[in-house]
């Protein structure tokens, strides 16, 4: 399912499509989506991405885009974004996130836009709402003034 037709009916919707097979060692998946190929590790085995972070970064990448994308659309000057996010399981049931915490570093906006932005990323998101639905997600916002960069000589 790596080649997917779209119909003119299938149009209002947003597909996405990863296919993953085994690579031969036990806990190691090869993953293709579109014509990026990357390593997931299982968590035991851990010497490339596990699927968990790369889980994550899939929230926190979407906050990034999304706060920037809402920023420009309503006209907010913001120089810069971070999203950082944690997400602990416990050992005894690895199945279920116990917390995550995101934190938003925007530099530019006030405090206000700042989290105006923050709250269009978490109505927009599915991940982030998929996530939250399953384990409430403690999520701070910092904004910081903008920089004003000097060029060399």
């Amino acid at each position: 399912m790596t080649n997917q037709t779209t119909t003119a009916a299938d149009e209002r919707y947003i597909a996405a499509s990863v296919h993953s097979t085994s690579s031969g060692t036990v806990g190691r998946a090869l993953n293709n989506a579109r014509n990026h190929h990357f390593v997931a590790d299982g968590s035991g085995l851990a010497q490339a991405l596990t699927s968990g972070e790369l889980f994550l970064s899939g929230v926190s990448s979407c906050g990034v885009n999304l706060v920037e994308g809402a920023a420009v659309e309503r006209g907010i000057a913001l120089q810069h974004t971070e999203a950082t996010i944690e997400g602990l399981r416990e050992r005894d049931t690895p199945q279920n996130f116990s917390s995550v915490a995101m934190h938003f570093r925007l530099v530019g906006p006030t405090q206000a836009e700042a989290e105006a932005l923050v709250a269009v990323y978490q109505a927009k998101c599915p991940l982030y709402r998929s996530l939250n639905a399953a384990v409430e997600i403690q999520v701070t916002v910092v904004a910081e003034p903008a920089t004003h960069l000097v060029a060399a000589d």
